[in-house]
């Protein structure tokens, strides 16, 4: 009689590893919007750990579907990464901005203070040679 041996590859770490891989990606698509970025964290974490769930059932069947679980796991890890990265950015660019806006109103204001000392003087000091001169 002949017998057939048919080979699977590990479906239980496949299909953990694609469920990693898909909130991975769908972490990455909202995680570089700064600050709205960080509602991708959690599926960040969801998919990470599925995923080495995934890489640890591989290991267990003899190393069978191990690439796919690796994968999702990095890709989930990016995006957890991605959206402190972007908002750190978003944020240290807003501070820079907001300094540089103080900044230019203290210079506008130290120039608008002359103006209004020199515009206050220069009627008084007419005033006052306007006096001499019909003084004398």
């Amino acid at each position: 009689m002949n017998t057939v041996t048919v080979t699977t590859k590990n479906t239980a770490s496949l299909t953990l590893g694609i469920i990693s891989l898909i909130l991975g990606v769908l972490g990455l698509l909202v995680g570089w919007i700064p600050f709205i970025g960080f509602l991708a964290i959690p599926f960040a974490i969801i998919g990470g750990f599925l995923g080495l769930l995934g890489l640890l059932f591989a290991f267990l069947k003899g190393f069978q579907g191990v690439i796919m679980p690796i994968i999702g796991a990095g890709i989930c890890t990016l995006s957890l990464i991605l959206p402190i990265l972007s908002t750190g950015f978003a944020a240290t660019t807003m501070s820079k901005a907001m300094d540089e806006r103080i900044q230019n109103r203290e210079v506008q204001g130290g120039i608008d203070e002359e103006n209004d000392r020199t515009s206050d003087a220069a009627p008084e000091d007419v005033s006052a040679s306007i006096s001499e001169e019909e003084a004398y």
